[in-house]
């Protein structure tokens, strides 16, 4: 993305807490705009502005092998349901769209009055680590989910369904500062042109700005990103 739009300088924060990204981009005061594995929630559209969507994740639970079986196959993927997870005690990331289903579940969904508890974390991977003494589960967006779960032989993830055909799936896009039409438009493009030719590195790092109709270099001299 920065290649393509050419910015320069030191751009991109790598080191910024997931849970402030949001509201770091809303005040413009730190951010432009915000890259994180962010979900496009109604919430947070009032704060800030959003690019299309760039790719579609689902939430996983993350158990001790063992812990739980499955509760049915769909499109050759094996699932659990929400309602498996009553009178569990969940870990979950602060502020992640996994807080989020599980505290909606628990307040009002399967989960509610089964004894379903919800433990906040730092991180996804601290919630793993709590696995087996302060939680049963963790809830978390599926990369993140499967890249523990191959670290780990001792624990397995599968994806979470309300029911047999209904998966409880996301979309990740860029959020970005309201106050800043040109670079939502900017960052739209690039993004129809990537998913349009897939985000191969040579794509990524082979083309100038310019060369594919995107925004001239120098429009935006040197934009903030918060990243995670």
């Amino acid at each position: 993305m920065c290649k393509i739009l050419s910015f320069k300088g030191n751009s991109v924060d790598l080191n910024t807490d997931f849970e402030f990204i949001i509201d770091n981009v809303a005040s413009g005061k730190k951010y432009d705009c915000g890259a994180a594995g962010l979900t496009i929630l109604p919430e947070r559209e009032k704060l800030v502005n959003f690019s299309i969507p760039y790719f579609t994740s689902k939430q996983y639970v993350i158990i001790e092998r063992g812990r739980l079986k499955a509760d049915g196959v769909s499109d050759g993927e094996e699932y659990i349901l929400w309602s498996s997870l009553k009178g569990l005690k969940i870990g979950v990331q602060t502020d992640t769209t996994a807080d989020i289903y599980v505290g909606d579940e628990i307040d009002g969904g399967s989960l509610k009055a089964t004894g379903a508890k919800k433990n906040q974390y730092y991180s996804s991977q601290l919630a793993v680590d709590a696995l087996g003494t302060q939680v049963d589960a963790v809830v978390a967006d599926q990369l993140p989910a499967e890249y523990m779960t191959r670290a780990n032989d001792e624990i397995v993830c599968f994806p979470l369904y309300f029911d047999e055909s209904t998966a409880t799936e996301e979309q990740y896009a860029i959020c970005v500062n309201k106050n800043l039409p040109d670079l939502l438009n900017a960052i739209n493009e690039v993004l129809t042109g990537l998913c349009q030719r897939g985000c191969d590195k040579g794509y990524i790092y082979g083309r100038r700005s310019n060369s594919r109709g995107f925004l001239s270099r120098g429009i935006f001299q040197k934009p903030q990103i918060g990243c995670s």
